[in-house]
């Protein structure tokens, strides 16, 4: 049960996306009657949902909504900034409600009731009593079935939570209907207390779902009857009505369930630990797991005959499989940045309207795909930079025409790929940042001293420590003194780094660079004196050799890489180590910030694939590294983060 209640909090997060995605095209075009209807089916969907899982509240003021909508097509109500911040209202309460501890939820449900009370009539879903009915559902998806984003799996675990006695039997689909039908089709045994209750909230073609009541009673109580159900299944067939009305001894009604398609429900994206995969990455999958078995196989057989001449290709076998198993394994924890957008849209939009503001929102590159754990994570920081490019950036209309500019603001958001990372800017066309008001701010709070020399770049880089704000009135949006400490935290808490770039006037540039996956990493394994180590490959430039005697003869250990200066930084004293040097040392080249900097290793092993893990409690403070990796020897090696590692020894000059 508590997989499905899961199920019902993403898929209604989903469906409460595309309920403020619809909010507002409609508010757009309020003559717009299919994205009204399409609005009712949502709220539709929500409360049938809601009900089923007991959020009673919440069914009751999505029931309420509902009415409102279907006031507004019959032209009863008039549509206007009443109903869509009502709207958004509803939308806001929803997610808070599944945040909420006990204590707020009450309050929560009390505010939501007192909103819609004011400005909508407030109905309780009405619900009449009737006695459980045993009924059978032959559920037989089409073809396309998949394809459309709804979840299968999901829709049966709720039949088993309505009872849980049902009866799940699953069957092959006849050869004949294979092209036109999925591959397998299910004979559902559940009750209800009506067929409607038994469909509320899942939309299926008319084609694909029956529902025939077998007894106005609980048959599935009785193990004599599932015995009787079990014994007279049949693959590729349901069984007869003929045979349920011997068996119930009951008339048999037949309800198709005509429902209007809406390919929304139980899509497994957004904020949920569900990942809808391409049925391709799941055969390629099996295509591995099958070739990596038959290697299990050989691998016996050797072993059997002891021919050792044999496993070094072996292993070169097994490490190709592993590799592409490991790929096809990240492949399906890709999700588009596509997917968080139309939530970063509608936040542009509503946060627009509320300043007076005219913005639009461009997006370029929504293809770019992340680590679903980067994807879920990314939303915040996103949200805190956009909302403080429209409170701090975007100027008032009557403030940007006097400066040459449109009376409408732009804010856009690319994303690209370089190499394995993914680069996300941000950019308005708003004022920009002020950066001596910024200085002056940052004298006042104790953040610098008067005396203190700073570059432009080290100024707006204030804007990032705890507690900093220039806003001289707390609004909704910002004045807090928190936003772009957080940003910062949590886009190293991906790896990840973000800088900011600003002119007067003209605008403002906040860059994110993002690895593709947080789980495995193409590293280089070197050793510092006895201790093994990982840099990532990602920012490796290059690998040279130096003698220790060259070395200490280095002034402020300066190396003239081919006529240019190559800082270096050696991990054996930066970490501590008083082993001795042997003869020659190694030079791990790694860039940051379009710099090169050497890192001084006693030795470089070679390529290591590290597993991830996180840190520890009592290495959680260590900012030089970025986690950890159990190595083929069963040691632990430490992942040093290079950009942090430079920024720290103040290398940049």
């Amino acid at each position: 049960m508590d997989n499905v209640k899961e199920s019902f909090v993403a898929e209604t997060e989903q469906l409460i996306d595309l309920f403020e995605q619809r909010l507002i095209l409609f508010d757009e075009n309020p003559e717009d009657a299919e994205t009204l209807d399409a609005m009712f089916r949502t709220l539709h969907s929500i409360k049938g949902s809601a009900s089923m899982f007991g959020f009673n509240t919440m069914a009751d003021a999505a029931h309420s909504l509902e009415n409102f909508v279907s006031d507004i097509k019959q032209k009863k109500q008039k549509p206007g900034a009443e109903f869509t911040q009502l709207c958004f209202d509803f939308s806001d309460y929803v997610r808070k409600l599944f945040a909420a501890s006990e204590n707020e939820t009450a309050e929560l449900d009390s505010q939501i009731v007192e909103k819609i009370s004011k400005k909508a009539e407030y109905k309780k879903v009405t619900t009449q009593i009737k006695n459980t009915q045993t009924w059978q559902l032959i559920f037989k998806p089409n073809a396309d079935f998949d394809t459309r984003g709804i979840d299968l799996f999901a829709f049966l675990e709720v039949m088993q939570a309505c009872n849980p006695n049902t009866q799940l039997i699953e069957h092959s689909t006849a050869a004949d209907l294979m092209s036109e039908k999925f591959y397998m089709f299910w004979e559902i045994y559940t009750t209800a207390t009506s067929a409607d209750s038994l469909s509320e909230g899942f939309f299926f073609d008319d084609d694909e779902l029956f529902i025939h009541k077998i007894a106005d009673f609980d048959c599935l109580a009785d193990t004599d009857f599932l015995s009787l159900i079990l014994q007279q299944t049949v693959d590729s067939h349901p069984i007869s009505e003929e045979k349920l009305k011997h068996i119930s001894e009951k008339k048999v009604e037949v309800t198709p369930v005509s429902q209007v398609k809406d390919s929304t429900l139980f899509m497994t994206t957004g904020n949920s630990s569900q990942i809808f995969v391409n049925a391709r990455r799941l055969d390629e999958l099996m295509n591995f797991v099958s070739e990596l078995v038959t290697l299990k196989e050989t691998v016996n057989i050797i072993a059997e005959h002891k021919d050792i001449s044999k496993i070094k290709d072996i292993a070169e076998k097994f490490e190709r499989i592993t590799r592409k198993i490991q790929d096809n394994a990240l492949s399906m924890r890709l999700v588009p940045l596509r997917n968080i957008l139309p939530k970063l849209e509608v936040m542009v939009k509503r946060l627009s309207k509320q300043q007076q503001k005219r913005i639009i929102f461009e997006t370029d590159g929504a293809d770019t795909e992340l680590d679903k754990t980067i994807i879920d994570n990314l939303s915040e920081p996103l949200m805190h930079i956009l909302r403080n490019s429209i409170d701090h950036g975007i100027e008032l209309p009557y403030e940007r025409t006097p400066k040459g500019k449109s009376e409408t603001g732009r804010i856009k958001l690319l994303a690209s790929y370089s190499g394995d990372t993914v680069i996300i800017q941000i950019h308005d066309d708003g004022r920009g940042i002020d950066a001596e008001k910024i200085r002056l701010k940052a004298l006042e709070k104790g953040l610098i001293s008067a005396d203190q020399t700073l570059t432009k770049h080290d100024i707006l880089n204030l804007i990032f420590a705890p507690g900093f704000s220039t806003a001289e009135q707390v609004s909704d949006l910002s004045g807090r003194g928190v936003g772009m400490d957080v940003v910062r935290t949590k886009i190293a808490d991906l790896r990840g780094e973000i800088e900011v770039n600003s002119e007067q006037n003209l605008g403002t540039y906040i860059t994110l660079k993002l690895p593709l996956t947080l789980s495995i990493v193409d590293t280089l394994q070197v050793k510092v004196g006895s201790n093994d180590y990982l840099i990532p490959k990602s920012g490796i430039a290059k690998v040279d050799e130096l003698s220790t005697t060259e070395y200490k003869s280095l002034k402020n250990s300066i190396y003239y890489d081919n006529g240019t200066l190559l800082p270096l930084l050696n991990l054996k004293e930066t970490f501590g180590n008083t082993e001795p040097d042997p003869e020659f040392l190694q030079i791990v080249t790694v860039s940051y910030k379009n710099k090169h900097f050497g890192l001084i290793t006693d030795r470089i092993i070679g390529d290591h694939q590290a597993v991830l893990r996180p840190l520890g409690e009592m290495l959680r403070d260590k900012q030089h590294f970025a986690g950890a990796s159990i190595l083929g020897n069963g040691k632990l090696a430490l992942m040093i983060d290079t950009n942090k590692l430079i920024k720290s020894q103040n290398l940049l000059m």
